[in-house]
């Protein structure tokens, strides 16, 4: 379940946009998940110029089925590159936004349309369905006698 999986419809629908060097993709670890259990979706945002504080991504759908916690973290990426003896240098600054996605009830959820828009760049992520399901318990929990049984 803690895979990360490239979803061909987020691929396909999310995609990559590049307005002002910045590019936006997401990814989420699975489609299916059972009740308990938490499912990460991720939205990189890459810039070529630094930016402090970007805004969150916009997330619609049905949400009610989670409980929602959200992290983000800023790292860098260097490329140099020497062609024909001429040196390109590249700073790129990566946003990533993450919503950890907790399932609290069964059933089929639709998560997005996503988007992101900072500025002039505006770029639509797509969308697709989480399916929760109640697992029951574990054969080993129940061999366990209960308290006050003998």
């Amino acid at each position: 379940m803690h895979t990360v999986l490239k979803i061909i419809a987020f691929v396909t629908c999310f995609g990559f946009s590049n307005v002002m060097g910045m590019t936006a993709e997401a990814n989420i670890s699975s489609q299916q998940c059972g009740v308990g259990e938490t499912v990460q979706l991720v939205v990189k945002v890459t810039n070529q110029k630094e930016e402090k504080n970007l805004p969150w991504p916009t997330l619609h759908g049905d949400l009610s089925a989670f409980k929602i916690d959200k992290t983000s973290g800023v790292s860098t990426s260097s490329y140099t590159s020497i062609i024909n003896g001429k040196i390109t240098k590249r700073n790129d600054y990566v946003t990533q936004f993450t919503y950890n996605l907790k399932a609290i009830k069964p059933g089929t959820f639709k998560i997005g349309p996503i988007s992101y828009s900072y500025k002039r760049f505006n770029k639509q992520l797509g969308g697709t369905s989480i399916t929760v399901i109640f697992r029951g318990f574990d054969s080993a929990v129940s061999k366990v006698p209960l308290l006050g049984s003998k």
